[in-house]
């Protein structure tokens, strides 16, 4: 990067605008920056660092910079052959645009590329900066702009400060990456290692035994290790517990089996015993129904024999009962034809009114009718007036737009004039206001410049030798006088402040005055285009006021014919209820016409049925007796009640007697086959006799069997509680069993990933220890620091040169082979050989001009390898700021000379110095220099 052109406005001690062209400095050697201290040579350099990289200070505008001056700095440079713009402003408060008082400034930035290119953005351009010149802004400040107190930072940097600077211009992060990437492989393998190691030590303290197993506490201390290493003892006490286990459970099964087979036994002599003595308590619950079935039996058959003897009387009552419903039939036709006679005639002077009230319907609708469609044809024509009225209205309309929009401008025209006069008086003031300050001015001037001259003429009377400082001369004609009133520079400069000022607010007031005249000048022309269009032929003046009337005039006839259009609207919706009205009495008519003729049809109809139904009534009376048909159906019930009762009778006394026979006939059934059962039964086992034809001895087994179930219940109970109490042993001792084989399963499963799994550990451990340095013993260089160190060597190698130039022949860098101590990050730590002693220290213990040249030559050092890697960084140009101070004249003399011979080259290379003999040493040089008043300025002297 070499600065072509460099552009500073209100910036650090730079009140104004600074304007240094450095191709004026040749594109090689040495240029000093000088100056008095505090003038602002450092800030030439932290100029260009902003415009590059930016700076988050907010106290970076010149506090003597007036406030309409905007801060700022512009830099053009070059990189490899093309040309790069850059602007910057930082962050600080400024003048508002409009009203009084201060805003912000937010931090911006643009950067131009060679190919035209904008990038905009404070962070952007920063970014893309870095991105370019391959370096960030602290590796510029201590590579290429070596700025003031900086000196030492690279040339005391501890190993991690100096990798970090490396890593980025070296591109050594891949093996950075290839280090923390095997770190973390090693990391992986160690907690899956510790994992399998963690799930076998779960699995041995979960090993079941019972109390009395003789290798308990063995197991317990082996489960207590933090790493398992006695698996195999481990695999040989589970396969001696689980031999001990299996043993116990094949005695236990055959004791099971013994138990079982008792069980068994039991439970089938009591089953036996209890279904005997279910079948002697049927038996004898048979016998005692048997006893109450032939108790009842006597009664029930006399109850039945009598209500057979009625069978004859029910038989006669029936033949009487069907010939009473004979005569109540003949008796209900009667009645049905006499009151259906009735409701016909009923019906008929239904019908007869209902035609009556249609007719006199069908009267009153023909005659609205009538009236409705004489009223529609007087309406006919009325959609055609409405659409005349509606195309009148919108032509109306249509003028009164036009009307309006001249009135509109018309008040927009004379505003605008009102506008123009108030501008033009506010600018006539404000000239007159001008006026008066440049006079103010003037006279100001003068007075000041007559003082200066009574003050130059008092010197030339005190010592008439002296030549005249205008214009040289030693003989002076006429000396002014010395003024009474002295008028200081201070004076002058406020009068200025104070006419350019008012000129300001003249130049402002002249232009709004400008724009209010613009603005009259094209309402005019609208309001004239606007009134030709509107085809008026008057003067502007006249236009509002025959805008007015037209407007007046077509309202009135607008709402005339908007009034008629109202009526136009309400007579059509009138017409348009009429019209549906009309379809609905045209169609209410046809339907009353209709529905009185099948109304005639029906009444005819009824006047026939009612002849009929007379005629049928007379010859019914004639065939019966009386008419009284409630005596007849009183009859019919009364019999048909006492037929009904003597049913019931027969009916309950036969089903009690089927009931009873049948129950006698199933009791002695239950008690043959319950006999048969019992006898079948074999009772040697219990030792007792059934007498199942003696009810009373059956009485006494039944006692007999119920002592003998009890004691068998009490056998059964005992050997199932042995049989449980097995049962629940073995289950124990088999979940044991088999726990305990699955976690020799697991244990030798994960056994083999143990091994597997440490293996892996030991190589990538090996392999991790090495990257990273971290070798039992060694020195603690880690690969990318070791990749690092080779590049180092010959930064050193480069420096030697220089740093051997200047000191004569005293120092030489030596890199420090190993840390303090072996824990620490060694590799790239920096001491020094004195020749004159032979000894080696750190850098640290230089002295200031010592330290001054070491650093020096490191940076030049670091250049030189930097652009011969293949980082891409090309360094054509160097910064330093002071350090010079602190070397005395030989040391002085050996570092210009390193200097010079480095800018021999293609490099050109700033100092700021405060040293005197380098004015003289160095002839291109950028001057600056501090006024009195504040603000510095900045040009280039060659």
């Amino acid at each position: 990067m070499r600065p072509k052109k460099l552009v500073i406005s209100a910036f650090g001690p730079y009140a104004g605008l600074v304007n240094i062209d450095f191709d004026l400095l040749g594109d090689k050697g040495l240029y000093l920056i000088s100056g008095n201290t505090g003038a602002g040579k450092s800030t030439i350099f932290e100029a260009i660092r902003f415009a590059l990289y930016g700076d988050d200070s907010s106290e970076l505008r010149s506090k003597y910079a007036e406030s309409s001056i905007s801060t700022y700095v512009e830099l053009i440079f070059t990189l490899r052959g093309q040309e790069y713009y850059i602007k910057r402003n930082p962050k600080y408060m400024r003048p508002k645009t409009r009203g009084e008082g201060y805003t912000e400034a937010k931090a911006d930035g643009e950067l131009i590329l060679p190919d035209g290119k904008v990038i905009a953005g404070y962070a952007a351009v920063t970014q893309k900066i870095t991105d370019i010149l391959g370096l960030n802004t602290e590796q510029f400040s201590k590579i290429v702009m070596i700025a003031q107190g900086k000196f030492r930072e690279l040339l005391v940097a501890d190993t991690a400060s100096r990798s970090k600077i490396f890593r980025d211009i070296f591109k050594t992060s891949s093996y950075d990456v290839l280090q923390r990437k095997v770190k973390t492989q090693f990391l992986d393998s160690y907690k899956a290692y510790g994992k399998i190691n963690d799930s076998i030590k779960q699995y041995v303290q979960g090993i079941s035994y019972g109390d009395d197993f003789e290798l308990a506490d063995r197991l317990k201390e082996i489960a207590a290790y933090e790493v398992i290493t006695d698996i195999d003892e481990v695999k040989e006490i589970i396969s001696k517990l689980n031999d001990l286990d299996e043993a116990v459970v094949q005695d236990n099964s055959l004791k099971i089996e013994q138990v079982q087979r008792k069980l068994t036994d039991a439970a089938r002599i009591k089953a036996s015993m209890e279904a005997m003595l279910s079948l002697i308590r049927q038996l004898l619950d048979a016998y005692e129904e048997k006893r109450d079935i032939m108790a009842r039996t006597g009664a029930i058959e006399t109850s039945y024999n009598e209500e057979l003897a009625k069978q004859p009387k029910r038989e006669k009552l029936l033949v009487q009962i069907e010939k009473e419903k004979e005569n109540v039939k003949k008796y209900q036709v009667y009645s049905d034809k006499c009151k259906e006679a009735d409701e016909c005639k009923i019906k008929e002077k239904t019908l007869e009114k209902k035609l009556q009230n249609l007719q006199s319907t069908e009267k009153e609708l023909s005659k609205e009718f009538g009236l409705l469609k004489e009223s529609l044809k007087n309406s006919e024509g009325l959609e055609l007036r409405l659409s005349e009225v509606a195309a009148v209205i919108k032509e109306l309309e249509l003028q009164l737009k036009e009307y309006e929009k001249i009135i509109e401008l018309c008040g927009r025209y004379k505003n605008a004039i009102e506008n123009h006069n108030k501008m033009a008086e506010i600018y006539l003031k404000k000239r007159a206001v001008a006026e008066e300050k440049k006079e103010i001015y003037d006279i100001a001037l003068r007075g000041f410049l007559d003082a200066q001259a009574g003050i130059m003429a008092e010197r030339l009377r005190d010592n008439p030798t002296m030549p005249c400082p205008v214009c040289g001369s030693t003989e002076h004609v006429k000396l002014a006088e010395s003024m009474t009133k002295v008028v200081s520079e201070s004076d002058v400069n406020n009068a200025k402040r104070l006419w350019e000022e008012a000129t300001a607010d003249a130049v402002s007031a002249s232009e709004r005055a400008g724009a209010a005249a613009k603005e009259k000048e094209r309402e005019e022309q609208l309001l004239g285009e606007t009134i030709a269009e509107a085809g008026m032929s008057c003067q502007i003046e006249d236009a509002l006021q025959l805008a007015r009337k037209g407007h007046n005039e077509y309202s009135d006839k607008k709402e005339k014919l908007m009034a008629e259009r109202e009526e136009i609207n309400k007579a059509i919706a009138v017409r348009s209820n009429q019209l549906t009205r009309f379809a609905s009495l045209e169609k209410q008519l046809e339907e009353v016409a209709s529905n009185i003729k099948l109304v005639e049809a029906d009444w005819h109809q009824c006047q026939l049925n009612i002849k009929s139904l007379e005629g049928q009534v007379e010859q019914l009376k004639n065939e019966l007796s009386s008419t009284n048909i409630n005596e007849a159906a009183m009859l019919l019930r009364e019999k048909e009640a006492i037929y009904a009762k003597l049913v019931d009778e027969f009916t309950k006394v036969s089903e009690a007697w089927q009931t009873h026979s049948k129950k006698k006939t199933e009791t002695e059934a239950v008690i043959s086959q319950l006999i048969k059962q019992i006898k079948s039964f074999d009772t040697s086992e219990i030792q007792l006799f059934l007498s199942a034809d003696n009810e009373e001895k059956l009485t006494e087994q039944c006692e007999e069997l119920s002592e003998y179930i009890t004691a068998q219940n009490e056998k059964i109970n005992n050997f199932s509680k042995e049989n449980e109490g097995l049962i629940d042993l073995n289950n124990q001792i088999f979940a044991r069993l088999s726990a305990n084989k699955a976690i020799a399963a697991n244990i030798a499963s994960k056994e083999v990933s143990l091994v597997k799994e440490g293996e892996k550990l030991r190589e990538i451990k090996s392999l991790s220890d090495t990257l990273n340095g971290a070798l039992e013993g060694k020195e603690r260089v880690n690969l990318e620091t070791f990749v690092q160190i080779s590049y180092f060597e010959q930064v050193i190698r480069r420096a030697n040169i220089k740093l051997f130039e200047m000191t004569e022949g005293q120092y030489e860098f030596k890199r420090e082979q190993s840390g303090e101590d072996k824990r620490s990050r060694s590799g790239l730590e920096l001491n020094v050989y004195d020749h004159y002693n032979g000894t080696i220290r750190s850098v640290r213990t230089l002295s200031g001009g010592e330290s001054f040249m070491a650093s020096l030559s490191l940076a030049l050092g670091m250049a030189d390898i930097i652009e011969e890697s293949a980082s891409g960084i090309a360094i054509d140009t160097m910064f330093i700021d002071e350090g010079f101070g602190s070397l005395d004249e030989a040391a002085l003399e050996q570092a210009m000379k390193v200097l010079a011979r480095l800018s021999e080259g293609n490099k050109l290379v700033g100092i700021i110095s405060h040293v005197g003999s380098l004015r003289e040493r160095i002839d291109k040089q950028i001057c600056v220099t501090k006024a009195q008043a504040g603000g510095s300025t900045a040009v280039v002297c060659i």
